[in-house]
């Protein structure tokens, strides 16, 4: 029998059919290793689900709080009263300063814990170093002023690290960020090239310039090093000083052709890299085709 299945003069056994054979089974015929089981999403808590929802609230009164009390410190430093597009601003005094710094700081000192309690390991630790920053300082220097009279002015200027608190919410760094790891080979070579300009066209500046019968010019080129300051500033396009040799002149022209091309390159490539981000989130709507009237 097993001579004539051999020469196919009788039918052979059909093998056993896949529906007949349980999962471990066909793993084990196959030898294939074992998947791992898929772990669930991790569900968001009461606070993320409110901020969720509210989310332009949240961000707005992020905005309003963090800026408005750095704008007032900023008057606060002016120590007068002043004028803003002809709005006269009232003389913030050290006071007036420490209390909006105390209340905000106490707001932000709220939210921190209250982070720290609903969301636990979730919490992200750039921000939570911004959220930290946010409140620290400003209870300190609130601590101080309220207890000796004074609080060094470096300690009140950190109130200024409040701006970033809005970034959970726009996520503007986090673009630009992914924006230089995407275009990296391309920055890195516009930054390359932009310093070898910055140190040549300096170092021919000073050598036409050193002697320039023009004082001013005198002082700002009589070295590479005050140069290469000058220069940081010719690159972006701006001239604040025009009496240069025609050697210098020349160097200029050439300057400002390069220059020009030279600073486009980031440009066009983060407007290019942020529409199509904003593409990313918002796509645009189909437009339907226009029906021929029927005449």
């Amino acid at each position: 029998v097993e001579r004539m299945k051999a020469e196919k003069m009788l039918p052979q056994e059909a093998p056993e059919s896949l529906e007949s054979q349980t999962a471990p089974d066909m793993m084990e015929a196959l030898d294939l290793p074992d998947l791992p089981a898929p772990t669930a999403p991790a569900v968001p808590n009461q606070f993320q689900r409110i901020e969720a929802k509210h989310e332009m609230e949240c961000l707005v009164a992020t905005m309003v709080i963090s800026f408005g009390s750095t704008f007032v410190y900023f008057f606060y430093t002016y120590g007068e009263e002043t004028r803003v597009a002809f709005i006269p601003i009232p003389e913030v005094t050290g006071t007036m300063w420490e209390v909006l710094d105390l209340i905000t700081s106490v707001i932000f000192l709220s939210e921190f814990a209250a982070r720290l309690v609903f969301t636990g390991k979730s919490y992200l630790p750039i921000y939570m170093v911004i959220d930290f920053l946010s409140w620290l300082p400003g209870l300190c220097s609130s601590a101080l002023w309220f207890s000796k009279g004074s609080a060094p002015a470096w300690l009140q200027g950190l109130c200024v690290l409040r701006v970033l608190k809005p970034e959970r919410y726009l996520g503007a760094f986090a673009s630009m960020i992914s924006i230089l790891a995407e275009h990296g080979a391309i920055l890195k070579a516009t930054a390359l090239v932009s310093f070898l300009l910055w140190l040549l066209v300096s170092s021919m500046l000073y050598f036409t310039e050193r002697n320039n019968p023009d004082e001013e010019l005198q002082e700002v080129y009589a070295s590479v090093p005050r140069a290469l300051w000058a220069e940081i500033i010719n690159l972006h396009g701006e001239w604040p000083w025009c009496d240069y040799t025609w050697q210098g002149k020349a160097i200029g022209t050439f300057l400002n052709f390069m220059s020009i091309g030279i600073c486009m390159v980031p440009v066009v490539v983060f407007s290019d890299a942020f529409m199509s981000k904003v593409e990313e989130v918002h796509p645009a709507k189909p437009v339907a085709p226009a029906v021929p009237a029927v005449p």
